[in-house]
């Protein structure tokens, strides 16, 4: 029996205070091996989906 191997994502929201750098998010979750990222998206926490795109594919780090 083939196993499927145990993808993990992880939400900005659990390692950032909100306006924090996004670069600096992506590049330090992708070091991790999370095999994606959740983002809360609320009032407070309105970002640019063209960088968040941008900084996905820089990072390979589907947006999940």
């Amino acid at each position: 029996m083939q196993k499927t191997p145990f993808k993990l994502s992880a939400s900005i929201t659990d390692f950032a205070p909100l306006f924090a750098n996004l670069e600096y998010l992506f590049k330090g979750l992708s070091t991790t091996g999370v095999d994606g990222i959740e983002l809360v998206v609320g009032l407070k926490s309105r970002w640019s989906a063209t960088k968040l795109n941008v900084l996905s594919e820089k990072y390979n780090l589907p947006i999940r």
